[in-house]
């Protein structure tokens, strides 16, 4: 009886030591397949963006709304990464009354080639994989404050992953939050910091731009001031154009 009793351990032990080994073996080639695809869509975003011209001026009209239902629609013209002119088209409200910080977003999708060297794969799902990389965000002043410790913690503190089509290598959206409240200073506490991010093409086949931005911010500064913003920017009818 003993002798079978063993037999019967030993099977099991090998049926759980072939099961492990078929599931690594599953999840080591979804990580090669994730990468593969994550490659894939870094080379085509920057095939598109080699593509565009030194001087290329990007058109496009944008709409901001706040929590209170303020808004604003304007028609914007940057220059690589610098704005020319933004005309005004439709208001109500006022849409900067009560923000406390600039963000400076962008526009058109960039991201390094050594991003496929520091992502991590997280996750995935029947039609994306999600992934892990270094956070975009940086602080800045107008004064000669220097804030290289502060952007270092604000940086250990977020985490930005990058999501990626499975059928279609290519980036669909971004997101950048903090799991936890955080300090970055001494005099500041952020309580929820969580930006999303979602992509689409200028054209077929085209760069990729930022259509919707939404942004919620809270936190406090010292004892008297606090902050609690929540924005969604929708940016639409895109074109590279010629302008004078």
């Amino acid at each position: 009886m003993s002798k079978v009793i063993m037999n019967y351990s030993l099977c099991c032990l090998l049926f759980l030591i072939t099961c492990c080994f078929s599931a690594a073996n599953a999840n080591q080639s979804n990580d090669e397949k994730a990468f593969k695809a994550l490659e894939q869509a870094l080379n085509d975003l920057q095939r598109c963006n080699r593509q565009l011209p030194s001087d290329y001026v990007l058109s496009y009209s944008k709409q901001e709304q706040n929590k209170e239902g303020d808004y604003s629609i304007t028609r914007v013209h940057r220059r690589n990464k610098e704005q020319i002119d933004a005309v005004l088209i439709e208001s109500e409200g006022d849409i900067d009354q009560n923000r406390s910080i600039n963000w400076n977003g962008f526009v058109l999708v960039t991201l390094p080639l050594q991003t496929i060297h520091d992502a991590i794969f997280v996750r995935e799902n029947d039609t994306s994989w999600k992934y892990k990389i270094p956070s975009p965000v940086q602080a800045q002043t107008d004064t000669q404050v220097d804030l290289s410790h502060a952007n270092e913690k604000l940086n250990q503190q977020l985490v930005t992953e990058v999501t990626v089509r499975k059928d279609m290598p290519i980036f669909t959206s971004m997101r950048i939050f903090a799991p936890h409240p955080f300090s970055p200073s001494l005099l500041a506490k952020v309580t929820k910091f969580d930006v999303g991010l979602d992509f689409n093409e200028v054209s077929d086949s085209g760069p990729l731009y930022v259509a919707k931005e939404t942004r919620q911010l809270t936190g406090r500064y010292g004892l008297l001031i606090s902050f609690d913003e929540w924005v969604e920017t929708t940016q639409y009818d895109v074109k590279i154009v010629q302008y004078r």
